[in-house]
């Protein structure tokens, strides 16, 4: 419901409406981070455009090393073009996250 309605307020560029179903979803993904929902997490993802939200839904998968959920999780009902887009733009987030986390070993360099 929220991500149906997150995406109704978005396309009618209702702000208001924007911020406060925001506000709402981080507290869920806060909720669902503890309770150990981390499909729940990933559901929510993949109706939610890029965003502080998006960004710290993948920080607690992340930092819960729950990262391969995200990853198997694909992008469905959408052109073709848009779906590469997308994966470009979540893979970017991912990557940011993991550096932000301090990289897989801790070293925080990449070789490439």
């Amino acid at each position: 419901v929220i991500i149906l309605a997150y995406q109704y307020y978005e396309s009618a560029h209702a702000m208001n409406g924007v911020d406060v179903l925001t506000t709402l979803a981080f507290g869920r993904v806060a909720s669902y981070s503890s309770l150990g929902e981390f499909k729940a997490i990933v559901r929510m993802l993949n109706g939610i455009g890029e965003s502080k939200l998006r960004q710290f839904a993948i920080e607690k998968l992340v930092s819960s090393d729950k990262l391969e959920l995200l990853l198997k999780k694909r992008t469905s009902n959408d052109s073709k073009e848009r779906t590469v887009s997308r994966r470009r733009n979540l893979k970017r987030e991912i990557l940011a996250a993991i550096q932000r986390a301090g990289g897989p070993s801790g070293s925080g360099s990449g070789s490439g």
